[in-house]
């Protein structure tokens, strides 16, 4: 906590390649995940509202969490950062709730969630471009994503009764131990570890 800057954020200790990304937020991301998974921190906490200041000062007017993927949709990091966040006591915020909206529209048609920018059939490297790439919900689901995404469901004590945690669910079971759709998130769901996030 003594590396916490005024404003909530952690700075980020290594390079820097991605002019596009805000690398403080990901540290910020990664503090809070000790934080809160490690050692229980809750919105009472000084740090911990600092520094859900400052990832909620992110929030696009869609709802999601921009700055990771520089101005691209994140459902994976804007589901991390909210899941947390639920977990700390901020579930009733209505900035988490608005994430919640957010997720909610950029679902795929199937009913799960995958990378914007991966519908189309982008990689990183549009990551780079300012304007924000809106996705073809028309294409399938990632487990990758979705299995991110469902977290944030599970740690919400209203959202993860819903019927979208339901079907979303459904999919990723029966996605075990089969390939994702997107080629550079090609390994199955095998176990807990297969749906944390990946660049």
């Amino acid at each position: 906590m003594r590396r916490q800057a005024a404003n909530g954020s952690w700075t980020y200790p290594g390079r820097r390649p991605r002019a596009s990304t805000d690398y403080d937020l990901l540290e910020t991301y990664r503090q809070l995940g000790f934080l809160v998974d490690m050692f229980g921190f809750t919105h009472r906490h000084p740090a911990l509202a600092a520094a859900a200041g400052y990832v909620l000062a992110h929030q696009s007017a869609q709802g999601d969490l921009r700055g990771i993927y520089g101005n691209q949709v994140s459902p994976n990091y804007t589901a991390a950062l909210i899941g947390l966040l639920s977990k700390a006591g901020y579930g009733e915020d209505p900035r988490v709730e608005r994430a919640f909206d957010g997720l909610e529209a950029s679902r795929q048609d199937d009913g799960g969630w995958a990378l914007p920018l991966r519908t189309r059939g982008r990689k990183l490297d549009a990551l780079d471009e300012p304007q924000t790439i809106t996705g073809d919900p028309a294409q399938p689901f990632s487990h990758l994503i979705t299995g991110i995404v469902l977290r944030a469901y599970a740690a919400h004590p209203r959202h993860r009764e819903s019927t979208s945690a339901q079907k979303a669910a459904e999919l990723l079971a029966a996605r075990f131990f089969e390939p994702d759709a997107y080629p550079d998130k090609a390994g199955p769901p095998t176990g807990p570890s297969s749906a944390f996030l990946s660049g």
